[in-house]
């Protein structure tokens, strides 16, 4: 019988055609131009009238994620299309959800699918040999999707574990592909590329985040100076939440995350160890906010102690031309029924009070610097002579370790003995080691240098407070104070830890005993009781 007057063909001979490609780059021979070719060719041989071909960009292996697919079969059914095109059929589907309701279409009678390749279909009348057939095409296909899945993940695991970014790297950074010696460049492998571009769109985001401008400022300026648009973005409003995503990308500063590790990166960083500590500061020591436009010196430092808003600075100028410098509350929870003004000479007027608190007499404070070091050289003469006793506990260990080896070699000792001696020496070396490093780090006197800043700030903070300008304030602010929020017109604060203690050392003469458990008299006290 003719197959053009079967039965299953129906009364309508309307088809639409489906090309799927897991990927835009899909080269093989299930691309976009094969399937198209093989489809047309295989309606036009049965006699269907292709209504459409429809291009499908997306992966076969899971229901849920086959948006597309179900649109197209939503598609047909609308327009009332009884037969469906593929050209092979790991192109239908490759799990047993979609293969299932296809089965039920089918079985219902209202589509014909095609497998144009094959040039076999199912219908409602297929005998159980095609239908068969279909499921074990479905298993092989899904079978071959998960053994895909599996080397893919592996690859890129790998190509992390060598620190390479194994996906498309994030903004101002591309893929540069591998060349071969005859000039064709290579599908697999590469490197990571930092675009110039790509460097002074970051820069410059970060020194207006340094500079206190708000997420939404910092969007519209890169977009306006035309920063955004040289890497090719082509939409002219970058959102905050975009910002805040780039700002806070660790792949910036060397680093990336792959499956929940860690890794440090091969790419070239745009920032700096201290650079990235100091950016992502700007996230967590208040709120920012102001625009680029009308920026005071305390904008995006307070927070509202009442509804968590930012103070924002909001200038006034009067028809004289002068100039009122005000802040106030954001609102923008509208907790506030009215607005409250207060200006930066009564904020800064307030905080002059956190640096009196840290002021200590030039005296008081040579003396307790003193003996922080008299107290750090008796610790570093302690941790001398751990060290040296640890060291020789590893060198006794190695010594019994070698006479164990020796009398196993000789035959001394049964494998059992043997073995169980060694992880003792092992875990007592292991122990012994990591005692050693915590009691090297332990000499580190780099926080001396920065006692020493802290308190060569404390003898001079009310002149340096007097000598700056309001910026410059805000910065000595930063430095010292933590949490600052404003409560109406007053403003409260937390002082920073090392800052805390010295506030209460200026408040008494008892600093001493909180200072050092074991107290020791001092030079001056020891000539007074010799006396």
């Amino acid at each position: 019988m003719d197959v053009k007057t079967s039965r299953w063909l129906g009364k309508s001979a309307k088809a639409i055609g489906v090309v799927r490609v897991s990927s835009k780059k899909q080269g093989d021979n299930n691309s976009p131009g094969v399937q198209r070719d093989g489809i047309a060719a295989h309606a036009k041989a049965i006699g269907l009238h292709l209504v459409d071909i429809v291009q499908i960009e997306e992966s076969a292996k899971s229901s849920d994620a086959r948006v597309k697919f179900h649109a197209a079969l939503a598609r047909a059914k609308k327009e009332k299309v009884r037969h469906l095109i593929f050209w092979v059929w790991d192109r239908t589907t490759r799990n047993f959800t979609d293969y299932e309701l296809l089965e039920d279409l089918i079985r219902k009678d209202q589509v014909v699918l095609h497998v144009a390749h094959e040039r076999w279909a199912l219908h409602a009348g297929s005998d159980e040999g095609d239908w068969l057939k279909a499921e074990m095409n479905t298993l092989v296909a899904k079978t071959y999707s998960r053994q895909l899945s599996r080397r893919a993940k592996e690859s890129q695991d790998a190509k992390a574990k060598d620190g390479w970014y194994p996906t498309r790297p994030p903004t101002g950074y591309r893929n540069a592909k591998l060349v071969g010696p005859s000039g064709v460049v290579k599908d697999r492998g590469g490197t990571i590329e930092l675009l110039p571009a790509g460097r002074s769109l970051l820069r410059r985001m970060c020194e207006l985040r340094l500079a206190g401008h708000s997420l939404e400022a910092i969007g519209a300026a890169v977009v306006a100076e035309g920063l955004w648009a040289a890497l090719g973005r082509k939409n002219r409003v970058l959102r905050a939440g975009d910002v805040e995503a780039i700002l806070k990308h660790e792949f910036y500063a060397g680093w990336f995350t792959w499956r929940d590790e860690r890794y440090r990166g091969k790419h070239e960083p745009i920032f700096t160890a201290d650079e990235w500590d100091r950016l992502q500061a700007t996230f967590t020591r208040g709120h920012y906010g102001s625009p680029l436009a009308a920026a005071g010196a305390l904008s995006g430092f307070l927070a509202c102690a009442q509804c968590g808003c930012r103070i924002t600075y909001d200038p006034k100028v009067k028809q004289s031309g002068k100039r009122y410098d005000y802040y106030r509350c954001a609102n923008g929870h509208r907790a506030h029924a009215k607005r409250v003004h207060i200006t930066e000479a009564q904020l800064l007027g307030q905080f002059e009070t956190a640096i009196a608190n840290i002021e200590m007499p030039e005296a008081l404070a040579a003396e307790i610097s003193r003996v922080l070091r008299e107290t750090h050289e008796v610790t570093r003469s302690e941790r001398r002579r751990e060290i040296a006793a640890l060291r020789r506990t590893l060198e006794e260990v190695q010594a019994r370790d070698d006479k164990l080896v020796s009398l196993y070699i000789d035959g001394k000792l049964d494998d059992v003995t043997y073995a169980r001696q060694r992880d003792l020496f092992m875990t007592e070396r292991h122990q012994a080691a990591e005692r050693l490093s915590a009691a090297s780090e332990e000499l580190d006197d780099k926080y001396l240098a920065t006692a020493d800043r802290i308190f060569e700030l404390a003898k001079r903070a009310r002149s340096l407070w007097n000598q700056r300008s309001p910026a410059e304030k805000r910065q000595l602010l930063e430095m010292v104070l933590s949490n600052p929020r404003l409560d109406g017109v007053t403003v409260r604060w937390e002082m920073k830890k090392p800052f805390a203690i010295l506030a209460e050392m200026t408040k008494g003469n008892d600093w001493r005993a909180r200072c050092d458990s074991n107290a020791r008299p001092s030079a001056s006290e020891t000539d007074a009781l010799s006396s």
